[in-house]
């Protein structure tokens, strides 16, 4: 047999030619592509094999039907084309090329032999082993039922002198089990997000046998095969051949009449079976958390909350709410008035939602937001809404819904609300999550545990590293701010501020490196909610074992910044009586929050089992241990006024913006209250060692706000 073979080939515009694939190896022939009927017929009958080398023959067979046809004006052309892009699609609906180079109308793209127009994928790799010695056997499967291993792998392998064995398909795992085979490679006809990957039948049951047997499994495949707008193998469509191809070789029937046949083309391997996927560009980094989750949508919600969870008894009952206008997440209130019960329906996204698709993202953050709930509902119950479930695979928390007249605190806020126990219960809620998570309470051994186990948050840490203390500084894609009136300032923040840069440089490494407790780690007006006697602090996902003082800062953050956008108001009294009870909250907020840590401290049954200054060495010293405690909380100062800082600035020039200056609608009006804010936040970071109380703090930004 001659290696003298092209798979695709045109020497003409009015046709071209493609190898017939059905009749190897024991003939190479050609079938002549003139129409687009040839087209299709050549794609779902199979003489075409390879997604790569099917998109190539589709977007052909499109350019010969283009330039037989008597089109007369581009309406004529693009309804053309529209026609045959449908109708060749149908052909075979797995391989996600033949969807996406006919979506784009791409050129051709030189890939592989055989399976692909060029040298090889799968096949690509084995050639290059056996060129650099580093092949000793190529152990090819005949892949029923269309035997393509036999017929196609096979002639091309004898065709380049690679020593290879042909195997029946159910003869890997006693080939394996005589450890002969040191990694399998295939190739795939489409990948999704998550790396599931539809391939030849076999393949899944391959990928098993190589887990089992510790056997790295690898896809090679063109870029072009990787479909991110394919989640999981749920969205993959599986195809099915004639029964004929098992009932019958040739024209000789090997099966009875009337037996029934089940002949799907193409099974899924779950992405967890994957070793790793590579293509030209090298390796495809896929999403292994994504699993099989799917959004939820009204119907496919209810559905879950009835038959899935029992939560409800009648679909048809249920009303819905949206509630989710936060950046990360899909936030559903689902009530049944009749049987008195209500839910909230809480999703993790797989991107930034506030972004899309475009910035994936992790899913785990459910995970650890429904373990953090959990630990906050046991130290503070009054202050956390009753945790229900959590649900793996679909990134899915259930929790107590609470409804109006509860409403988030930066809401409240923004109407002018006054809620007196706000400040009280957040400082008594971060005291004691703080404390009963921190090394002062925990033992060493148990303290470590911890640690460990939220160090596997770090897609959020990731991300709040990013976003607070890097990005606002340098050239990011996403970063915006009130244009141009802020130009000079954010232009002097990130090019010719020294001691800002600095700063923030030291605070990046105090987030990264300090491990004092379990914090909520998003701790702004948008994750509490309150009411006239009740407050309650939602959305825990960023937690981590982290530094005390962001969650502190965090917070005063977050009222300073209403605080100055009070500006817009001018001297209202109203209004300037509103922006004193803020400042009032903040002042209570800190005070609080010392007075009820030390409180937690200084009891001995809190610190008898403590790692962390420990009672043994300090407690018999009364003015050693208040020593210690001070010191202690004065770093916890700092950090406080170092991370708001951080925060007010990153709200302004970053990413993620609040209402409370986006709601400013003169863009003029909103940059000089923004301008203010930027100056205060920039000047309380760069000394923040130079201050000695929140009170401080609090007249520097009078003086700041009256300029």
């Amino acid at each position: 047999m001659k290696n003298n073979f092209e798979a695709f080939r045109r020497d003409s515009p009015e046709y071209f030619y493609v190898l017939d694939q059905l009749k190897l190896p024991t003939k190479i022939e050609e079938i002549k592509i003139v129409t687009i009927e040839d087209t299709w017929n050549s794609i779902k009958d199979m003489n075409v094999r390879g997604a790569p080398l099917i998109s190539v023959v589709a977007t052909q067979g499109l350019r010969n039907s283009i330039q037989q046809s008597k089109i007369k004006n581009i309406h004529e052309l693009k309804n053309l084309i529209k026609e045959q892009i449908i109708y060749i699609r149908t052909s075979r609906t797995t391989a996600v090329n033949l969807y996406n180079d006919t979506q784009q109308i791409l050129e051709f793209l030189n890939e592989r032999k055989l399976a692909t127009p060029g040298q090889g994928t799968a096949l690509g790799i084995v050639r290059e082993m056996h060129k650099n010695g580093m092949l000793d056997t190529l152990y090819i499967t005949e892949t029923r039922p269309y035997n393509q291993g036999a017929r196609l792998t096979a002639t091309e392998t004898v065709l380049d002198n690679i020593p290879s064995i042909l195997i029946t398909d159910n003869m890997v795992g006693a080939l394996m089990f005589q450890q002969k085979v040191d990694l399998v490679i295939t190739g795939a006809d489409r990948v999704a997000l998550n790396g599931d990957t539809a391939n030849k039948i076999g393949t899944y049951q391959l990928a098993v046998l190589s887990k089992y047997h510790n056997v790295p499994f690898y896809v090679a495949l063109p870029s072009q095969s990787i479909c991110k707008k394919t989640l999981n193998h749920k969205q993959i469509q599986i195809e099915e051949r004639p029964s004929r191809e098992l009932t019958h070789i040739g024209d000789f029937q090997i099966a009875p009449d009337g037996i029934k046949v089940w002949n799907p083309s193409f099974d899924v391997t779950p992405g967890e079976l994957i070793t790793s996927i590579f293509h030209e560009n090298g390796e495809y980094e896929f999403d292994r958390e994504l699993g099989v989750w799917e959004m939820l949508q009204k119907e496919n919600l209810f559905d879950y909350l009835v038959k899935d969870l029992g939560f409800f008894k009648d679909k048809e009952k249920l009303k819905i709410l949206n509630l989710g206008d936060g950046n990360m997440n899909l936030v559903f209130a689902v009530c049944d008035e009749k049987q008195g019960k209500s839910v909230i329906v809480k999703q993790a996204l797989p991107y930034v939602k506030c972004i899309g698709p475009s910035w994936p993202f992790s899913l785990s953050r459910s995970f650890y937001e429904s373990k953090a709930l959990q630990f906050e509902q046991k130290y503070c119950k009054e202050y956390t809404p009753e945790f229900y479930s959590y649900d793996k695979d679909k990134s899915v928390i259930c929790m107590e819904y609470l409804a109006p007249p509860f409403v988030i605190l930066r809401q409240g806020l923004l109407e002018f609300k006054k809620y007196d126990n706000m400040a009280l219960h957040l400082a008594d809620f971060v005291a004691r999550t703080c404390f009963f998570s921190s090394g002062l309470h925990l033992s060493n051994k148990r303290f470590r545990e911890l640690m460990s186990f939220w160090n596997g948050n770090n897609a959020m840490c990731n991300l709040t590293e990013q976003v607070i203390f890097s990005d606002p500084y340098v050239e990011a894609q996403y970063n915006r701010w009130t244009r141009p009136f802020l130009d000079e300032i954010v232009d002097q923040f990130k090019n010719k501020d020294e001691e800002l840069i600095l700063a923030i440089t030291e605070l990046r490494n105090k987030f990264i490196s300090v491990k004092q407790a379990l914090i909520h780690g998003d701790l702004h007006t948008g994750s509490v909610m309150v009411s006239d006697q009740q407050t309650k602090i939602i959305d825990p996902e960023f937690s981590f074992y982290g530094p005390i003082g962001f969650d502190l800062g965090a917070f005063i953050a977050n009222l300073f910044i209403n605080y100055f956008s009070l500006k817009q108001y001018g001297d209202s009294k109203f209004h300037v009586d509103f922006g004193e009870w803020i400042l009032q909250q903040v002042r209570v907020f800190c005070e609080s929050f010392e007075n009820k840590f030390l409180e937690l401290w200084n009891s001995d049954d809190n610190v008898k089992d403590g790692c962390d200054f420990m009672n043994l060495l300090i407690g018999k010293n009364k003015s050693l241990k208040e020593k210690a405690q001070q010191k202690y909380l004065k770093e916890l100062f700092y950090d406080m006024v170092g991370f708001g800082a951080a925060k007010i600035i990153r709200r302004i020039i970053g990413v993620a913006h609040v209402q409370d200056f986006e709601n400013i609608k003169d863009d003029k009006v909103r940059a000089q209250c923004e301008n203010s804010t930027l100056l205060f936040a920039r000047y309380i970071m760069v000394n923040r060692r130079q201050f000695n109380c929140i009170q401080e703090i609090i007249d520097l930004a009078k003086k700041y706000y009256a300029q």
